[in-house]
C-alpha cells in the first residue's frame, strides 16, 4: 500500500464503524448510547477539524522536515523494527501532550471540547479542538529530531488516531490480554468520566501502559457519568464548544498581572481538571 492512500483507507474504515454503530445503537438496539443532535454536533465538529488539521500539517510539515534535516540520527523505514519504535515514541510523546491538556488550564479550555458530551460513543471521536494542534505539535517535534522521518510519523501518527477514535465506541467489554497492554473503550470510558476522581486518568492513545507506569490508571468501579461539570451553556452550539472556557483563561491572566487572587469563575470555569490550585495544594 502507498503511503499516500493510507489517510483514504483509514478515513474510510472510521467511517463505516461510526455508521455502523449508529445504526446499532438507533435502529437495531434502540438504546440511549446516541441522540441525535448531540451526533449531529460532534459530525460538524469533525468536519472542520479535518479542514483545520489540513490547513495545519501544511504549515507544520516543514518545521519538522528542517528538524528532521538537522538530526544526526536516521531510521530505516524499510526495516518493520523502525515502525515498531516510531509507534512506541509517538505514542510516549501523546501521553505527556494529553497529560498537558489535562492539567494546563489554556490547554484544558481547548481539550474540553473533546470532553463536552455526555454520551460516549464514536461520533465523540470527531469532537476535537480545531485548535488544540496548534499547541500539540510541539510534543511531537523531539520524535523527528531522533531521526524519524515526518512522512513516516505522519502514518504512526494517522494509525494511533484511528485506534483512539475506536476506543470511543460505546459498546466497551473488557479483553483482558488487550486491555493489559493497549488503551480500550473499557479504559477510555473512565477518561471520559465526570467524576472528579477520574479527572486526570487513562491518557494513553494506543498504549495503556504509560498510564499504568506514571501512575495515572484506573479501572470502572461504578456506572459512569460523561462530561464534565459545569456543563456548557449551549452543549449542541459547535462554536460555543470550541472557545466558552477561554474567557475565564484570559481573566485568571489578567487577575495574575495584577497580582489580585483569580476569581471562583477563573479557578474553577476554565481551570484543567488535574491543574494545582490554592484548594488543591497540599
Amino acid at each position: 500500500m502507498e503511503f499516500s492512500s493510507v489517510p483514504n483507507v483509514l478515513a474510510a474504515s472510521m467511517t463505516a464503524a461510526f455508521v455502523l454503530e449508529f445504526v446499532i445503537s438507533r435502529w437495531l438496539l434502540r438504546d440511549q448510547v446516541y441522540h441525535l443532535r448531540d451526533t449531529v454536533t460532534s459530525v460538524i465538529t469533525g468536519g472542520v477539524y479535518l479542514g483545520v488539521s489540513l490547513l495545519r500539517n501544511l504549515v507544520l510539515g516543514g518545521v519538522f522536515l528542517a528538524v528532521y534535516a538537522a538530526s544526526p540520527w536516521r531510521w530505516d523505514e524499510a526495516h518493520p523494527g523502525s515502525w515498531l519504535v516510531a509507534v512506541v515514541v509517538v505514542d510516549f510523546f501523546d501521553y505527556w501532550s494529553h497529560r498537558l491538556n489535562h492539567t494546563v488550564p489554556l490547554f484544558w479550555a481547548l481539550h474540553s471540547t473533546h470532553h463536552s458530551s455526555r454520551n460516549f460513543n464514536l461520533s465523540l471521536g470527531m469532537r476535537n479542538s480545531w485548535f488544540s494542534g496548534y499547541l500539540d505539535w510541539v510534543f511531537l517535534l523531539p520524535a523527528s529530531f531522533v531521526g524519524f522521518h515526518p512522512v513516516q510519523l505522519a502514518v504512526v501518527i494517522a494509525v494511533t488516531q484511528v485506534w483512539s477514535f475506536m476506543c470511543h465506541s460505546g459498546y466497551a467489554f473488557r479483553l483482558p490480554v488487550i486491555d493489559a497492554l493497549f488503551n480500550s473503550p473499557a479504559h477510555h470510558e473512565v477518561h471520559h468520566s465526570a467524576d472528579p476522581a477520574h479527572t486526570v486518568c487513562n491518557l494513553g492513545g494506543l498504549l495503556i501502559v504509560w498510564d499504568r507506569l506514571f501512575g495515572t490508571y484506573q479501572v470502572k468501579t461504578s456506572p459512569l457519568r460523561y462530561g464534565f461539570d459545569p456543563e456548557p451553556a449551549r452543549p449542541y452550539g459547535v462554536w460555543h464548544l470550541q472557545v466558552h472556557l477561554l474567557p475565564s483563561v484570559v481573566r485568571a491572566w489578567f487577575a495574575s498581572a495584577s497580582r489580585t487572587r483569580p476569581t471562583a469563575d477563573a479557578r474553577h470555569g476554565a481551570g484543567a481538571p488535574g491543574a494545582i490550585t490554592p484548594e488543591r495544594r497540599g
